[in-house]
């Protein structure tokens, strides 16, 4: 949706002294918002913003020849008046940058995709008093807990995007964001579930299934004690699953090979030893319908598509935005999508068997180191078997490897949609260390 905003600034930025290209998207915004305190509305309002999110590109001599510096600003219609001065402040900051030479992309074709839901639309207002009465309808069918909060945000979003080497395209999505904390017990014994998350599409959330999830870990965390230490079957699901993705995610990055950062190679085994796990194939997919990061095209403007990145633990290709692809001389297939990874054949349960093995469902944190793999995790909630019985545990943490751990790792059937991600719904890895008692 081009606005006058938008034209006014494209035409400056065309003649303005010291850009040598230029990279606009304008962000067009309606959000409508409801809020819960206890069981109670809080507040719902409405609101609507334009923002121009401009990339400025100035070339000048460097010691050892020609480079390139960016820079970036965000707009507003009111700093309109100000324009100019904004954009000599850009151009300033990136004179003093100096990157290797690059281009932009230009004009291409932009794949047609799902992103935007009709029913969210319909009627927005319906909408959040529909998804705010289904949240209390189904905390009060829980026993023994209450909601302590809640928000709703229905987002539509039109992202118009140009630059000086003629690429235009448009983007039209929705998103409905939900954030509730659940309590169970009371003071001084209480425990917290808290759950944030969001969906491009109504369907795709199951608000009764959610809580009653939530719920039932609320209350387990109220008679959950620290875990035994041991070494041994770790399977972690649900969305604790996620940040075990980051050092996949930066070494299959063209960035990062360009820095010489990773010692994987493409056409070769992206293990240090034989695998003994399940087969392990990992995309970046643009296409994904209703996926959080799809998208016609990236920021860049690099057309969306599905790229395959590891393939039954063998690196086939780069991720590459459009930079590092000129740099490296692989095609450009636009930043990182939406994590697909391809399920096994083992069902949940099975993958729950064995008197040893622990069973994560979240973290308090989790922060892989990206480069080399290793990580360590605080445990919020997990049960390990004691006795025959499922004991809930908290505290403690989990630590590996990344990259050996996925080496002897079996996938479950079952499978679940995250919004940036589709795959097993958990992962057994076999020889993880639990800190504990």
């Amino acid at each position: 949706m081009i606005t006058a905003f938008l034209d006014q600034v494209t035409s400056r930025l065309a003649q303005a002294p010291g850009v040598n290209d230029w990279l606009v998207r304008q962000v067009q915004m309606t959000e409508h918002q409801l809020y819960l305190i206890g069981d109670a509305p809080e507040s719902a309002r409405t609101v609507q913003n334009t923002e121009l999110h401009i990339t400025v590109y100035n070339d000048h001599a460097g010691e050892a020849g020609p480079v390139r510096g960016s820079s970036q600003i965000t707009l507003l219609p009111a700093d309109l008046p100000r324009l100019d001065d904004r954009l000599r402040d850009a151009v300033f900051m990136a004179s003093i940058t100096n990157n290797p030479p690059f281009t932009l992309p230009g004009p291409a074709f932009y794949p047609a995709v799902e992103t935007a839901d009709p029913r969210l639309l319909a009627n927005p207002a319906a909408t959040l008093r529909t998804v705010g009465d289904a949240i209390r309808g189904a905390v009060q069918a829980e026993r023994d807990v209450r909601l302590s909060s809640a928000e709703v945000f229905l987002r539509e979003r039109h992202i118009t995007l140009r630059n000086s080497q003629g690429a235009a395209g448009e983007h039209h999505g929705t998103n409905l964001a939900l954030d509730w904390v659940l309590m169970a017990g009371h003071a001084p014994d209480e425990a917290e579930r808290h759950n944030s998350f969001k969906r491009r599409r109504r369907s795709d959330v199951d608000i009764a299934a959610q809580v009653g999830r939530d719920a039932q870990q609320a209350r387990d965390g109220l008679r959950a004690v620290l875990p035994q230490a041991r070494r041994g079957p770790v399977v972690i699901s649900g969305p604790a699953l996620h940040e075990l993705f980051l050092p996949w995610l930066v070494h299959t990055g063209a960035q990062f090979h360009y820095q010489r950062f990773s010692n994987l190679q493409v056409g070769e085994s992206v293990f240090a030893s034989p695998p003994q796990g399940d087969s392990f194939t990992f995309v970046s997919d643009g296409l994904l319908p209703y996926g959080s990061r799809t998208a016609s095209f990236d920021e860049d403007g690099v057309p969306r598509q599905v790229t395959v990145l590891i393939q039954n633990g063998v690196l086939k290709h780069l991720w590459a935005e459009h930079r590092y692809a000129e740099y490296l001389g692989v095609p450009a297939t636009g930043a990182f999508a939406n994590a697909r990874l391809i399920p096994g054949s083992t069902p949940l349960a099975d993958l729950l068997a064995g008197d040893d093995v622990t069973h994560v469902v979240a973290f308090s944190w989790l922060n892989p180191d990206p480069i080399t793999g290793k990580f360590s995790g605080e445990i919020r909630l997990a049960y390990q078997r004691r006795n025959g019985t499922w004991q809930p545990v908290k505290g403690g943490a989990v630590s590996g490897d990344v990259f050996e751990a996925f080496a002897n790792a079996r996938f479950s059937a079952d499978t679940q949609f995250l919004g940036d991600y589709l795959g097993p719904e958990a992962i057994r890895f076999e020889d993880l260390v639990v800190a504990g008692e």
